[in-house]
């Protein structure tokens, strides 16, 4: 095992096109979006057998917003084995489950209070302990329906703009659950990623004043028709969201579709003018919606993540919580709600309520209710431990908007 960074940026390319690559023939492709990744010098992990390079991982260094607060976030990304030696054990042990221990390792050490990733399949990543926090609802809406008000303030974005996009992004995840922050650095990112692909566009309501929202506008044809899918999207109110689709409704000579990505609990359909999401073939204007979960969490600090909330008003009292951890051992703390303040100190009295880490990453992040979690998740005998736990489900329901 090994840390590399950007002095080695061949063969990190080398690496992910043969884990990831379909021919070797897109290796310039891969070499380009490397020179262009967000990891810092010596978070690449390199792992070799015999001297041949075997297996990679790439830390990512975030924010996440919980419940109000922010800490900080390891995001693990390009998790990966060569196609030689899929399946195959060194010293016992699977390489992609080796990489995935050091990768935990290495979050731990830099202090992350969490460890999110994108996964490709989540059973294989609940084994070290991820467990699933996020739904989204894909909207996809005929631009006929969408409402009409006012979206003159919209204009295109400039490179001058990143900051004050990255500060409406933030503000989203102040306000959101499990919403990842990538900062400036996030910002610029996708706006590189996206110039060729699409237009990016700000709402700035006042001159001078604060971005409200962004997003980025790309074009699919499907069925012969052009559906404007939005990349990247970022609102910091109600208002703000109301206005981004009074923008899109002005594209309609462009487009049919809009294709929206949204918090579950965000109602779209409840700002369009056909509100009902059709069960049955209709002949109108209608949008559709299909939900799909994203984003795995691992947590990694107890204390910390939620010392860091900011609860809603709610039941005051303590319970005695125990986590199985993946590695086997058993985290046993107290949580202690008071206010809209929890906090968590050690502790060796008998657990009230036993829960596996990857259910406790659903439940403590509230996209799980305890109480829902009980069927056969979470164990408890005790119905009032139960209800303090389900404080952490009240508020926005988990989302993150960043993708890694």
């Amino acid at each position: 095992m090994k840390w590399i960074g950007r002095e080695s940026i061949e063969t990190i390319a080398d690496m992910r096109m043969r884990c990831y690559g379909a021919a070797p023939g897109q290796r310039q492709n891969f070499l380009d979006r490397t020179q262009d990744d967000r990891f810092a010098d010596g978070d690449v992990l390199l792992m070799e057998d015999g001297g041949v390079a075997v297996g990679t991982a790439t830390h990512l260094s975030f924010n996440i917003g919980v419940r109000g607060g922010i800490v900080p976030c390891q995001g693990v990304a390009w998790v990966g084995t060569v196609k030689s030696h899929r399946r195959r054990r060194v010293d016992g042990h699977g390489i992609a489950s080796t990489i995935m221990k050091s990768i935990i390792a290495r979050g731990r050490e830099r202090g992350d209070v969490v460890s999110a990733l994108m996964p490709f399949r989540a059973s294989f990543y609940e084994r070290f302990g991820y467990g699933t926090v996020e739904r989204q609802n894909v909207w996809t809406v005929p631009l006929s329906i969408l409402p009409s008000g006012e979206a003159c303030t919209f204009r295109a974005a400039t490179a001058d703009d990143v900051a004050a996009m990255a500060a409406c992004r933030s503000r989203q995840v102040a306000a959101g659950q499990c919403d990842v922050d990538g900062g400036e650095a996030g910002i610029a990112f996708w706006m590189r990623k996206w110039q060729n692909s699409g237009f990016t566009f700000v709402d700035q309501p006042t001159a001078g004043g604060p971005v409200s929202s962004i997003m980025t506008v790309q074009e699919l044809i499907e069925d012969g028709r052009a559906v404007a899918a939005i990349e990247g999207p970022a609102y910091d109110s109600p208002a703000a969201l109301r206005r981004v689709l009074s923008f899109l409704s002005t594209l309609r000579d462009q487009y049919s579709f809009a294709r929206l990505h949204l918090p579950a609990d965000v109602p779209l359909n409840w700002l369009l003018s056909e509100r009902q999401v059709p069960h049955r073939r209709v002949d109108h204007p209608a949008a559709s919606c299909k939900t799909l979960n994203r984003m795995q969490l691992r947590v990694l600090d107890h204390a910390k993540l939620i010392g860091a909330m900011k609860l809603p008003a709610g039941q005051v009292g303590k319970v005695v919580v125990a986590v199985k951890e993946s590695e086997g051992s058993t985290s046993t703390f107290a949580i202690d709600f008071a206010g809209e303040r929890a906090s968590v100190s050690p502790s060796q009295s008998s657990p009230q309520v036993t829960v596996g880490d990857v259910a406790w990453a659903a439940v403590v992040t509230g996209s799980l209710p305890a109480s829902q979690a009980r069927a056969g998740l979470l164990l408890s005998g005790d119905d009032a431990s139960v209800a303090l736990l389900d404080r952490f489900s009240v508020g926005p329901a988990a989302f993150s908007w960043e993708y890694f």
